[in-house]
């Protein structure tokens, strides 16, 4: 992992520790940056603030230079910085601390991926040969070594639509077989607490996706808690929207049964 780049919300009623929110940011692994306000919802903002929690965003390597396994490996890395270094950070800069037992997961504006099952990747929208061409220069011309870990919007957005359009996303995942999500999901001993919220009309990550991922859930672990929420809205609806959107004040009361 490059590194992890986190900001700090302060209330002058709340103790040092404070709780963490680890945000992941959208782009379909594809495009996108840390802390970046395009990826960020309102509402998550507002909330860590309300909270005093300190909010967490890692730098991620990028498809397709980097293989979905290594991706899974900064995620890995990130999460052992967390539980090992991030205190030290924290109390040195700021005076306080991180609650390491009250720890929150989340991202948005994520592609659904799988490769055992096309309900996870979007149907391709149309598939201009122009398109599809710049898809198979852009893999060819990919030197052994290099990778990206940081393109802010809207750097990179041609390959992302590109690849959906197309329906060409699986071939940026190399065929890497890490990147299953059934797999994952049986071989996962547990799964956390989980809030979906997904967009009727959304056309990159379809509603279908998303619904037949909280089937795979309920079905591999059905004592996970499990709220899905679905709104009538397109793609990354949520990123505009604050706290006192019923369905977010529903999301949060259910987070904060779990935080």
């Amino acid at each position: 992992m490059s590194h992890a780049e986190f900001d700090t919300f302060r209330r002058l009623d709340v103790g040092t520790a404070r709780p963490l929110l680890a945000h992941f940011h959208g782009g379909g692994l594809i495009t996108g940056t840390a802390l970046d306000s395009q990826m960020i919802p309102l509402w998550l903002l507002q909330f860590a603030e309300s909270r005093g929690a300190i909010v967490a965003s890692p730098c991620l390597r990028l498809l397709p230079e980097a293989l979905g396994s290594e991706i899974l490996d900064d995620i890995k890395d990130f999460w052992g910085f967390v539980f090992t270094t991030l205190n030290s950070i924290v109390a040195q800069t700021y005076g306080i601390s991180v609650d390491l037992g009250r720890v929150a997961a989340g991202g948005g504006r994520h592609c659904a991926f799988d490769l055992d099952s096309f309900a996870f990747s979007p149907r391709p929208l149309y598939v201009p040969e122009a398109a599809s061409a710049s898809i198979s220069e852009y893999l060819s011309n990919i030197k052994p070594g290099t990778f990206r870990v940081s393109s802010p919007s809207p750097e990179y957005r041609g390959l992302f639509q590109a690849a959906f359009n197309t329906g060409r996303y699986r071939d940026l995942l190399r065929g890497d077989r890490h990147m299953r999500i059934r797999e994952a999901l049986r071989k996962a001993k547990d799964v956390p607490p989980i809030w979906i919220a997904q967009g009727v009309n959304d056309r990159i990550t379809s509603q279908e996706a998303a619904s037949e991922l909280v089937q795979e859930i309920r079905a591999a672990h059905p004592d996970t808690p499990l709220l899905y929420s679905l709104q009538p809205s397109g793609h990354g609806f949520d990123v505009s929207h604050g706290m006192t959107e019923a369905w977010v004040q529903e999301g949060l009361r259910f987070t904060e049964q779990h935080w």
